[in-house]
């Protein structure tokens, strides 16, 4: 057949799909077996590239040399990040601090003001039962 199936109802053609999303179902691929770097030589040993010759131009001594400036930029950068990133960290660990204290002493003024709110309301009371406890019937 010449048509491509669908892969949601199972028929072939577009014209003939019931789902009304016509999907062609993927084909297999048939798995090809790799063939080993040609470069290395069976005992382990890889063979030298023609590229890292000894007699090297000037030009790929100029491009190692920019590598190696770019690699040091970049490391500068990584350090300057990560000497601005613990400062960062350094103060947000501080506010931290900062915060639980004065959250811990509004919580404190808090109880202390119902502790002062309670002796207000249950003192008199308390006084009451004192006289009438101490009262001699």
């Amino acid at each position: 057949m010449g048509r491509a199936k669908c892969a949601g109802c199972g028929t072939y053609g577009p014209d003939r799909c019931t789902c009304g999303n016509f999907r062609k179902v993927a084909k297999k691929k048939e798995k090809c077996e790799k063939t080993p770097n040609p470069t290395v030589v069976p005992k382990g040993k890889t063979v030298p590239s023609p590229t890292a010759s000894s007699s090297s131009t000037p030009t790929t001594l100029h491009k190692t040399e920019r590598q190696l400036e770019l690699e040091l930029e970049i490391e500068k950068n990584r350090t300057q990040r990560a000497l601005a990133l613990s400062k960062c960290l350094a103060a947000v660990k501080a506010q931290n601090e900062r915060q639980a204290a004065v959250n811990a002493a509004k919580a404190k003024e808090k109880e202390l003001v119902k502790e002062q709110e309670a002796r207000k309301w249950w003192t008199p009371v308390v006084q009451v039962r004192l006289a009438v406890a101490q009262h001699p019937l």
